[in-house]
């Protein structure tokens, strides 16, 4: 019983320690995209929209 509790404890250790990289991955990739999407919103106000719509 204790070499499979030591081998949970172990497995636990390594999903959690995925898990919280992933999250710092995330973290990092939603913040890319803040600063992507607020930049082109700076660009639409400096330069304006170049968009044309059509009616």
């Amino acid at each position: 019983i204790q070499k499979q509790q030591i081998f949970s404890e172990a497995y636990n250790e390594e999903k959690k320690r995925r898990e919280d990289n992933e999250k710092d991955q995330n973290k990092i990739i939603i913040k890319d995209n803040i600063t992507y999407i607020i930049n082109n919103c700076n660009n639409v106000v400096n330069n304006g929209c170049s968009i044309e719509v059509e009616e």
